[in-house]
């Protein structure tokens, strides 16, 4: 083959090859737009079958909340409300499913989650043989009212934005006036839920209960800071060194941030020891200047100390703070580390609310964190009330298939953080040797709580 010949056919054989590449290239592009396309179409899907399923849980919602309203008998009562009680919950779990990431729509989901908790907590109040009162079957007519007000709503939106060829999110890679008007219809159906959540805001009154989403749970203050003086950074940069027994002069950098956000406001101080070093980091209260929480970011390569030792370098710790009469109830290991929670002892009875956890370094027994946000919230001067029940009596109300082993009295908080004095039974099923946390109330007896003992290489964790 001459020289010319070459040329040419090695041409040809690029021009091929080149044909061939723009050729997979095209095919690839294809492939990734339909892929694309499928993706969409899968999430098109989703977010269209979570509206409908919320509209339809909002329907059988306000069903339920109005039979409530009328039902006679205990028994039908408390299957209403326990049903009201899960259609709430599946209307709070489709709205989490739907594209409205960029909102706000604190107010609904607060709502729905507070319709779910009142249900229950009459559904359970009825089923300790108290029946309801008038204000209470009132707050009920009410939320039907206001459900089927949203069901309403729900429904145009559904109505409006359910449709298969209707995108509820903005298209990925827009283009052309038809991506542009998808944009469109997807920012109008992110309005029609900002509108409903402006209504709740404005419309709906607070909702007051027994249970964790109650407005005055939500709303609450910190006990122990009542009255409390206001302090400065500064004062909270000194409060923050005396507590980890720190000279600022020996530092490298000690800063403090005073945006803070919440029913508890702290500033936020960061105490770099070292060059390089990570920075320990302690909230301070701007009521009172108590130390909440203290994080320093270290991780033990190995463990020399048992949990023993451990447990007792987090008592010594709290003895030096201020913090005494305190109790080890538990603890979990992780890593090298265990944290240990303590909780108060007053009149011979565990206080629960009054709970502080440290996590303890099992090389040397440094104390890594220190978190006292329940002991903050919850802490303030008590009398506790004299049992009506003895020891014996109240290891007598509980089931026979559970055998006692220990009985001591616990101040225990509710869902809606209020107290309850009761006794704290520990015991074991024979049957499965499975260990329970029985809480008895010590006044008339009633069941309070019931919590299951699992054993773990970690600890013992409470379910």
């Amino acid at each position: 083959m001459n020289g010319g010949k070459r040329i040419k056919f090695a041409t040809a054989i690029g021009i091929i090859i080149g044909v061939l590449v723009l050729f997979a290239a095209a095919i690839r592009l294809q492939s990734q737009r339909a892929s694309l396309a499928a993706t969409q179409a899968a999430l098109q899907g989703m977010h269209q079958r979570a509206l409908y399923d919320m509209a339809k849980h909002t329907d059988n919602l306000q069903v339920h909340l109005s039979k409530a309203t009328v039902a006679s008998s205990t028994p039908q009562s408390i299957f209403l409300l326990t049903a009201a009680w899960n259609e709430a919950d599946a209307v709070v779990e489709n709205l989490g499913q739907l594209p409205l990431a960029g909102l706000n729509l604190s107010r609904t989901f607060t709502f729905f989650s507070q319709v779910a908790d009142y249900s229950y907590s009459l559904a359970k109040k009825q089923a300790t043989g108290e029946p309801l009162s008038s204000s209470e079957l009132q707050k009920l007519s009410e939320l039907t009212q206001h459900v089927k007000q949203l069901s309403s709503s729900f429904h145009e939106l559904r109505d409006k934005w359910g449709k298969g060829n209707i995108p509820l999110v903005q298209p990925t890679t827009p283009r052309g006036g038809g991506a542009a008007t998808a944009a469109a219809q997807a920012a109008g159906f992110s309005d029609g839920f900002a509108k409903i959540d402006e209504r709740l805001q404005n419309e709906i009154p607070t909702l007051t209960y027994d249970g964790p989403f109650s407005d005055h749970v939500i709303k609450r203050k910190p006990k122990m800071l009542e009255g409390a003086a206001q302090i400065n950074s500064d004062q909270a940069i000194d409060i923050a060194l005396r507590f980890l027994e720190k000279n600022r002069a020996e530092l490298k950098d000690v800063r403090v941030d005073p945006r803070s956000a919440g029913n508890l406001p702290t500033y936020k101080v960061s105490i770099v020891e070292m060059e390089g070093g990570e920075p320990v980091h302690v909230d301070v209260s701007k009521a009172g200047g108590q130390v909440v929480l203290t994080l320093k970011p270290r991780f033990p390569a190995q463990a020399s100390l048992s949990i023993a030792d451990a447990t007792s370098k987090g008592a010594d710790f709290l003895r030096r703070k201020g913090f005494t009469d305190m109790v080890p109830t538990g603890f979990v290991r992780e890593d090298n580390t265990v944290l240990v929670s303590f909780v108060s002892q007053s009149g011979g009875a565990l206080i629960y609310p009054d709970m502080i956890k440290t996590r303890v370094a099992l090389d040397n027994g440094e104390i890594l964190s220190f978190d006292a946000l329940n002991y903050v919230m919850s802490h303030s001067p008590r009398t506790l009330p004299k049992p009506k029940l003895t020891p014996d009596q109240a290891k007598a109300k509980v089931s026979s298939r559970i055998q006692p082993e220990r009985v001591r009295l616990a101040l225990i908080p509710t869902p809606s953080y209020n107290e309850v004095l009761t006794y704290e039974i520990l015991g074991r099923s024979p049957a499965s040797g499975d260990r329970f946390l029985v809480y008895v109330n010590a006044e008339d007896g009633r069941e309070e709580m019931i919590m299951k003992l699992l054993d773990t290489d970690e600890g013992t964790l409470t379910l």
